[in-house]
């Protein structure tokens, strides 16, 4: 309850407040996190700088600046634990110190380096598993990781730390 208003805390405050609280138990680059449908590894972390160039010329995509300070890629891996084909629903997000979430950059698969692949629309193949880029627009602040969620529809999100 606030006490100026007499009313409950927005449930904004309480979000934050559990993406901190799951910071204690938080995986690190190279640990296997387990969903009852998948499993990811983040792979690798790497710092792209303030611009970025597209990874083909011949697609005419701009360079891109930074807004928020600086481009920042993820490489990760993904298996299904699950006996069917599922579909990739929610691309991991980069989530600040706050517990402020960010999308990954649109049309990321332009500028993924060493020619990588982007998570897209497409299913994962039953007990298959795959290797994706992820491209980010970060501020210049530390303590950033990365928010994972399993293959199931609005499912329970992990962290793992970057850091960064």
């Amino acid at each position: 309850m606030s006490e100026r208003t007499g009313r409950p805390v927005a449930v904004g405050v309480l979000a934050v407040l559990a993406v901190v609280a799951c910071r204690g138990g938080q995986a690190k680059i190279g640990d296997a996190v387990r969903f009852d449908d998948s499993t990811w590894v983040v792979m690798e972390v790497r710092e792209l700088g303030a611009t970025l160039a597209p990874n083909d010329a011949g697609t005419g995509a701009p360079v891109r600046t930074a807004a928020a300070g600086r481009f920042v890629a993820v490489r990760y891996e993904v298996e299904s634990r699950l006996s069917d084909e599922a579909p990739l629903r929610d691309k991991p997000r980069l989530a600040d110190a706050a517990g402020k979430e960010t999308a990954p950059l649109d049309v990321e698969a332009l500028y993924v380096p060493e020619q990588g692949s982007a998570m897209g629309v497409e299913s994962l193949p039953a007990h298959g598993k795959k290797r994706f880029w992820t491209v980010f627009d970060a501020d210049r602040g530390a303590g950033h990781a990365l928010v994972l969620h399993g293959l199931a529809l609005f499912g329970p999100k992990k962290l793992v730390t970057l850091g960064f």
